[in-house]
């Protein structure tokens, strides 16, 4: 749903909160969003000072004809003067001048998120995780869609969740995706559920160090309610070890895992569980009001195990808000891929193609590969690498190659390093190009092959997003078509 402008008048009958002398850092999307709703409500502070950092054409046309309480600090790169918040965009580091002296001008630094709690806390679920973040979110919107709530999409995945308080109705809910970046800044955010799918080594030069990152992601538990549940995907170390201490600490948590592991490896105090049954196939939560046994795996359409993973989560946080069984199979059976995430893109000449051009890092690209290896198959995956590269680790995706790709094709600027990693593992060539790398790929493949589009790296040395690779590879795929009829 797209937000509009005007407060919704039933939320404004709630006592309006008043955050006085207000600090904006960064006029981006986020800072824009925020800009227009104090614009737009004024009762709701008394002073507004900007500081746009690097601001465009775009966001200078926020800063014609303003009202006497808003000031513009442009071309400043660090906060003067005192302030009771300063809100700061995500594209704000929180090393940077600018963060720093917010925290000596400002009685609290919040991020944009916490901002729109504060002012409506109501029906809040959070999601967050370094892959699956959209895709989750996407679906819990959709399953409570199925169960009769409306339901807003909102946070990293697009719409500012400022803009969405702005306009929900008070019946309805909100799905915020939460980058590490918001949640840094998140101080009484306290949604109603919260789900963490994984962690691995992202955004380390946003944020330092990987502890830090595990820190801040850890941030969307901080202040749940004894009564909301940690919804946690506990199939990694460090996400299981979350999980074990916030039920150590009395938290009330849904683990997320394999069947085996769980029973197994399950601690105690530990009650409610979300698992594929070995023997039917069927997705299961055991909850604290009892056991529901929904749809099978192969009814989803979104394929995978990190899909079963993701299903799982999404349907835990749905049932807690009243979603019936059959509601829950209803959602899930209708749920399709989203674009760019593990996307089937048809075939020609009986060759099958895989969008995953969302997979910009190295965990991303493992869970699509190891899709192809869950079914025991010998390998018929042609996988495209490459872009611009983040200088992580590539042995565990040489190893996971070497179970399920017959050829990489490595291109870009990250081209050469993955090459001479993944060259001694599997076959593969190196080319300049994303172009060039589709060509070689079709030119490898045989019917019956799959050819995989999972970069594990940036799009930015050709495209402008991971959105324009995606396409691009699908306008590739069609041009072939074509060239069949």
């Amino acid at each position: 749903m797209s937000a509009h402008k005007t407060l919704n008048t039933a939320r404004a009958t709630r006592e309006t909160p008043f955050f006085g002398d207000v600090c904006l850092l960064g006029l981006g999307v986020t800072g824009r969003a925020v800009f227009e709703f104090f614009l737009g409500h004024p009762n709701y502070l008394n002073s507004l000072t900007i500081y746009p950092g690097a601001a465009g054409q775009e966001s200078n046309t926020f800063l014609q004809n303003l009202p006497d309480s808003f000031v513009v600090k442009s071309g400043e790169t660090t906060v003067g003067g005192h302030f009771d918040i300063a809100v700061a965009s995500p594209g704000i580091p929180p090393h940077s001048p600018l963060y720093q002296s917010a925290l000596e001008a400002a009685g609290e630094v919040i991020s944009e998120p916490e901002l729109a709690w504060r002012i409506s806390p109501e029906k809040w679920i959070a999601v967050t995780g370094t892959n699956g973040k959209t895709t989750v979110t996407e679906l819990i919107t959709s399953l409570l869609e199925a169960a009769g709530k409306t339901a807003w999409a909102a946070g990293n995945i697009g719409t500012p969740c400022i803009e969405v308080v702005a306009s929900r109705e008070p019946e309805d809910w909100l799905v915020a995706e939460l980058s590490s970046y918001q949640l840094h800044s998140t101080v009484h955010f306290a949604p109603d559920a919260a789900v963490l799918l994984n962690i691995t080594p992202d955004h380390m030069s946003w944020h330092g160090s990987f502890e830090s990152y595990c820190a801040d992601k850890q941030r969307i538990f901080a202040n749940l309610a004894s009564s909301a549940p940690a919804i946690i995907d506990v199939t990694q170390q460090a996400t299981r070890a979350i999980a074990d201490e916030l039920t150590r600490q009395g938290k009330r948590v849904v683990y997320v895992g394999t069947a085996e592991s769980l029973q197994t490896n399950k601690p105690q105090q530990a009650q409610e569980l979300a698992y594929v049954d070995p023997a039917t196939d069927a997705l299961i939560l055991e909850r604290e009001n009892g056991v529901y046994r929904l749809l099978r795996s192969d009814e989803l359409r979104i394929k995978g195990q990190h899909n079963l993973s993701n299903a799982l989560a999404s349907a835990a946080a749905v049932a807690e808000v009243g979603a019936t069984r059959e509601e829950l199979n209803a959602g899930l059976a209708s749920f399709f891929p989203l674009p760019h995430r593990f996307e089937p893109c048809g075939e020609v000449e009986g060759i099958s193609f895989i969008n995953d051009s969302k997979a910009t890092n190295i965990d991303a690209a493992l869970k699509a590969l190891a899709t192809f290896t869950d079914d025991g198959q010998e390998a018929s995956v042609i996988a495209l690498f490459g872009g611009l590269d983040k200088g992580t680790d590539l042995d565990d995706l040489a190893q996971a190659c070497e179970g399920s790709c017959r050829d990489a094709v490595c291109y870009g600027e990250a081209g050469g390093r993955f090459h001479a990693v993944l060259s001694a593992r599997v076959p593969s060539i190196q080319v300049k190009t994303f172009e060039e790398a589709f060509k070689a790929a079709f030119e490898l493949a045989e019917a019956g092959d799959t050819i995989l589009l999972s970069p594990a790296c940036a799009s930015f040395d050709e495209f402008d997003s991971f959105e324009a690779r995606g396409e691009q590879f699908k306008q590739y795929i069609s041009q072939f078509k074509s060239r069949q009829s």
